[in-house]
């Protein structure tokens, strides 16, 4: 394996991971705000769901909207971002 594609694995990993840290506790802290808003309220029903974010990711990254929201887009577009590096580590080493 060329050193060139283990880079960009490593990379790969490790951009997905922050993002998926970053998408469950923009997740968990959507559902904290709305346990505070409505504490009588069920805060996993109402909490905006992470598919919702996932469809328009950018938009919300980078929008006027509640922290946890930008905290989840944010985590979206760094999977994103790491399944990219992946297709490229994948390339190099097919090739390579």
């Amino acid at each position: 394996m060329p050193v060139a594609a283990l880079v960009f694995w490593i990379i790969a990993f490790v951009v997905a991971a922050f993002g998926l840290v970053f998408a469950l506790l923009g997740q968990n802290s959507e559902r904290g705000y709305w346990t505070q808003r409505d504490p009588t309220g069920n805060a996993v029903h109402e909490a905006t769901k992470l598919s919702t974010v996932a469809r328009r990711a950018g938009h919300y990254a980078a929008g006027e909207y509640r922290a946890p929201l930008r905290i989840m887009g944010i985590g979206v577009l760094l999977v994103e971002i790491a399944i990219v590096f992946a297709v490229i580590a994948l390339i190099i080493t097919l090739v390579g």
